[in-house]
């Protein structure tokens, strides 16, 4: 369960296929399931949360007993919910929201998500990075900008990371308590660059630490 096009997108179906029709003669040559016929389908989710889960509906008609699929958070996250009634698993290379991670018994039981990072190992990472740095102002500006993954990659990344502020909303460095926002950019509208003076502005432009010392080591 895969978005057919653009086919330059990361788990496109002409980028996947091939990988699933190897892994299904190797299992075939070297019969490990030698008492089960193994026949694949594919259909295109479009990546968004309407067609997914109506394509799974149609599945389920067929007699599916696996979905590999939807990986869009968009298309996976209906489809993953109606799976547990169907008492049908899904493995997927998505699920990077944190949603996946903190509602998966509740919501996402039969979700195996198998990709290398999730959105909040990222998180964690980068407020690991902010600790180390000493800042406790942060600005997130994202985008929905479709990085070859799914659309909004750049958003729900944005939101994951303020969603581990505020579970962890002091810092380990500094007394002072992490003062935060994000802004959603939109590069088509006309004064779209007006968001640094604007959104930014004095509430988190301050002195650059690392920047004098630069010049000091520079000098």
């Amino acid at each position: 369960m895969v978005p057919s096009l653009p086919e330059s997108r990361l788990f496109s179906t002409m980028k996947i296929r091939p990988a699933i029709e190897i892994g299904i003669e190797k299992v075939q040559s070297k019969h490990y399931l030698p008492f089960i016929e193994i026949n694949e389908t594919y259909v295109d989710t479009n990546c968004d949360m309407v067609n997914a889960p109506i394509e799974a509906f149609r599945a389920m008609n067929t007699g599916t007993h696996v979905f590999f699929g939807p990986v869009c958070d968009y298309s996976l996250s209906p489809v993953a919910r109606y799976a547990p009634f169907w008492k049908i698993p899904i493995i997927s290379a998505g699920g990077f929201a944190d949603d996946f991670k903190s509602n998966r018994k509740k919501e996402y039981p039969t979700l195996t998500r198998i990709m290398p990072a999730s959105f909040d190992s990222v998180a964690i990472a980068t407020i690991r990075l902010i600790n180390k740095l000493k800042w406790n102002k942060i600005f997130l500006i994202t985008e929905r900008t479709d990085v070859g993954i799914m659309y909004g990659y750049w958003y729900l990344l944005g939101s994951t990371i303020v969603s581990r502020l505020r579970l962890n909303p002091k810092s380990n460095n500094l007394k002072d308590t992490f003062t935060y926002d994000k802004h959603l950019f939109d590069k088509s509208e006309p004064n779209s660059v007006r968001v640094l003076p604007e959104k930014i502005g004095n509430k988190y432009a301050s002195k650059c630490d690392m920047c004098k010392k630069a010049n000091v080591l520079k000098s």
